[in-house]
């Protein structure tokens, strides 16, 4: 593995399949771990995919020093929002119609908070609980569990879709259909993609990490980032050092320096050891 450069190290830390297990918790190694690298004088910035509004209280106990999410769509610095842009309004109803026609299961995911449609419990119990509505509402609360069903109108907020893919066809319709205005893709964790997504182009993690990188006066020799998913390889890859997690997918760990244990065994916490943080 690389040796650190000397002086203040920015840690870039995924959370889904990296800081949080598979029971959507953060382990105690790693809030632990988190704690001592900051009061040694680190930065520690959250890079992830999810809205503001998915944050929850164990990641504030935990402490961080800022945000990067909706895989780049915002940037929170020192409790401040430096950056963020949304899904224009005319985008957003193109595709809100097109996968309401369809009827298209999905939730808008906004830093004011997630909002799911009236398709989204059947067709996530259609996709992983064989039509079970009781199974799905209990996943769904356990990863989404504030999840906001009845409203009126939409936001005007939304960083990015996620849509069920509970049809093969889905995707490449929507790419079809949709790549000339939106980044159109597909994500899961710990699984296959099970969700499509519509994301904004030219927006990513890494151009993120850039304006945070010139906001904070730093530069890529001085980072570390951990992550396990398709969506962290070019942030892992620009990293000085690059940590793959052991339930990654094989191109993060291929774009790796150095391959940690599993999320559930105390693998970001053996990492930051490893690195000498």
């Amino acid at each position: 593995m690389k040796k650190l450069n000397e002086g203040k190290q920015l840690l870039l830390v995924d959370i889904d399949g990296t800081l949080c297990d598979r029971n959507n918790k953060i382990p105690l190694s790693a809030s632990e771990a988190i704690k001592k690298v900051r009061s040694n004088g680190h930065l520690v910035y959250l890079v992830t995919g999810r809205a503001l509004s998915e944050v929850y209280q164990d990641a504030y106990d935990m402490g961080f020093d800022g945000i990067i999410g909706g895989n780049g769509s915002y940037i929170m610095c020192d409790n401040k929002m430096i950056f963020q842009k949304v899904i224009e309004k005319d985008v957003l109803d193109k595709l809100i119609s097109w996968m309401e026609d369809n009827e298209i299961g999905y939730y808008l995911e906004c830093n004011s908070g997630l909002y799911g449609n009236k398709y989204l419990k059947e067709k996530v119990a259609k996709m992983l609980f064989k039509d079970n509505i009781s199974d799905a509402k209990a996943w769904l609360h356990k990863y989404f569990p504030d999840m906001i069903y009845d409203y009126e109108h939409n936001p005007s907020d939304v960083n990015k879709i996620s849509f069920v893919l509970d049809d093969p066809n889905e995707l490449s319709e929507a790419h079809a259909l949709f790549d000339d205005i939106v980044k159109v893709g597909s994500w899961g964790v710990f699984t296959g993609d099970r969700f499509g997504e519509f994301a904004l182009n030219n927006i990513d993690k890494d151009s993120s990490i850039e304006m945070l990188l010139k906001h904070l006066g730093m530069d890529w020799d001085h980072t570390i980032a951990f992550g396990d998913n398709n969506v962290d390889v070019m942030m892992i890859t620009k990293a000085h050092i690059g940590v793959a997690m052991g339930n990654g997918r094989d191109i993060v760990k291929q774009a790796s320096d150095f391959v940690t244990k599993d999320v559930d065994d105390n693998g970001l916490a053996y990492a930051i050891e490893q690195i000498g943080l």
